[in-house]
């Protein structure tokens, strides 16, 4: 199964809290059980726009506001 996860910030964002890490760890367990998981979250200063981290998919886009305005439309464009 595919499964599209939103949320603020991820694993490797420097003000990463304990959201990001339980996100993270069963997206993790997920994905070992044989589903795609693509993380769709904002971008913090030297981050990479795409990146796999233990088999999660990592999109990140616009910015701690402008994230609720790219999140409908990376839908839109990608399912």
């Amino acid at each position: 199964m595919n499964i599209l996860i939103y949320n603020w910030r991820d694993i490797k964002n420097p003000a990463a809290g304990g959201a990001e890490v339980v996100t993270h760890e069963i997206s993790k367990r997920l994905v070992l059980k044989g589903h795609k998981i693509s993380l769709f979250t904002s971008g913090f200063k030297g981050c990479k726009e795409k990146e796999t981290i233990d088999g999660v998919e990592i999109i990140r886009s616009g910015g701690r506001f402008t994230v609720y305005l790219k999140a409908p439309q990376y839908y839109k464009k990608n399912t």
